[in-house]
């Protein structure tokens, strides 16, 4: 990890970028007190129906999110109910029949009169609201991820336009707390003039006082802050930066239409790679083969980013001894843990330290196992019994 750092900071940090199930964090539930608040109820509403036997659809519903997400109630692991769109998505469509079932229950369960209570709260179901706008934003921006090869010059503009998305809602409301809003009817109170009682789908709303919007609009405003600096923190704008350059000298398909327009295309990139990755290339050598590699690429167009790189890489490759900055730069581009095979990569390469280190005494065996690793062949097309032939043959 040391030598890493020291070698190719930026990579490091690109090992953080789509790592974990999530994009919302679980701890940053820990700087908003409400939040834990949250998931409390929600936590204690699954698990008070989740075996219910009911006819009602609504419950139907929470069970259907348990079942679509294979969440178990019974794993000691806390469960981040805040990034599960489904989960909060059947909370707010089975929230009236919730209602009306806790009331009916809660003269004789103390746990159902407090969630009652709880779900009556005006800052609940509104919050409810939030999630629903916020949970497909991320939900978008994980599927991406999970591209096998997708164009890595989209990863820095669909980054700034979420954030985008996100300080918008900041601003004014996302369409599911602005119809939730809209659709809350008001009615006054006939012994407190001036003030009145708040309506939605039928509920009688709690805590719905000036005193308790105004907190809710701040509660609005620091998670969506929040939420928007946990993205930025994920991607900061020196690695969407290395990224997008990665794909403007390594992508055939991101070259210019005409060779007249090669020119100056991708200098300001590669001066951001070479400065960046300069203690593993040879800035001037790379500058001077630039013109040449560019001409190469345009003429390449038909690959794809993945089989230029791995076509510099290969060591008896044409193109891997006459550009070897390039070839090393394009290794550090495969190994950006990005797209759908990120988990496998590193459960396989754990796999593989973890039996270097029992079974080798020696650099050489952990060095021909990553390269076996690598170079492969696959497990699928290893061919087992000719290897125990010629293994039988060599005692």
């Amino acid at each position: 990890g040391a030598t890493l750092t020291s070698l190719c900071p930026l990579l490091t940090e690109m090992h953080c970028l789509s790592h974990g199930s999530s994009l919302l964090p679980a701890d940053s539930i820990v700087s908003i007190e409400y939040l834990q608040k949250y998931e409390t109820t929600v936590d204690a509403v699954y698990r008070l129906y989740s075996s219910f036997r009911g006819e009602s659809d609504g419950l139907q519903e929470l069970r259907s999110a348990l079942d679509l997400c294979e969440i178990d109630l019974g794993s000691p692991k806390a469960i981040h109910w805040t990034s599960i769109f489904p989960a909060v998505e059947a909370i707010d469509s089975s929230w009236p029949t919730l209602v009306l079932l806790l009331e009916s229950e809660a003269e004789r369960s103390p746990v159902a009169h407090g969630l009652c209570e709880e779900l009556k709260k005006f800052q609940f179901v509104a919050f409810t609201k939030i999630l629903l706008d916020v949970l497909p934003i991320f939900q978008k921006l994980s599927r991406f991820f999970q591209i096998e090869d997708f164009d890595l010059s989209i990863l820095k503009p669909i980054v700034s336009a979420t954030a985008t998305t996100l300080q918008a809602q900041k601003n004014t409301s996302g369409q599911n707390l602005q119809e939730f809003l809209n659709e809350m009817n008001e009615h006054p109170q006939d012994d407190r003039e001036g003030e009145s009682r708040l309506y939605y789908k039928g509920v009688e709303l709690a805590n719905c006082s000036e005193v308790h919007l105004k907190h809710f609009e701040r509660l609005k405003e620091s998670y969506l802050e929040s939420v928007r600096g946990n993205l930025l923190d994920r991607f900061p704008s020196s690695v969407l930066e290395a990224v997008s350059s990665f794909s403007a000298i390594f992508n055939p398909k991101c070259y210019p239409q005409s060779l007249e327009d090669l020119g100056s295309y991708g200098v300001s990139e590669l001066n951001f790679l070479l400065q960046a990755y300069s203690r593993v290339v040879v800035s001037e050598r790379a500058l001077s083969d630039f013109p040449l590699f560019k001409r190469i690429v345009f003429s390449l167009s038909q690959l794809s980013f993945k089989d230029l790189c791995v076509k510099l890489v290969y060591s008896n490759s044409e193109m891997h001894e006459l550009f070897p900055d390039f070839a090393v730069l394009a290794a550090i581009a495969l190994a950006l843990p990005l797209g759908s095979v990120l988990a496998e990569k590193i459960s396989r390469g754990r796999e593989l330290l973890k039996r270097g280190r029992s079974r080798c005494a020696k650099d050489e065996g952990l060095s021909d196992l990553m390269k076996i690793a690598i170079d492969g062949p696959a497990i699928n097309e290893f061919d087992f019994a000719l290897a125990i032939e010629y293994y039988e043959s060599m005692r």
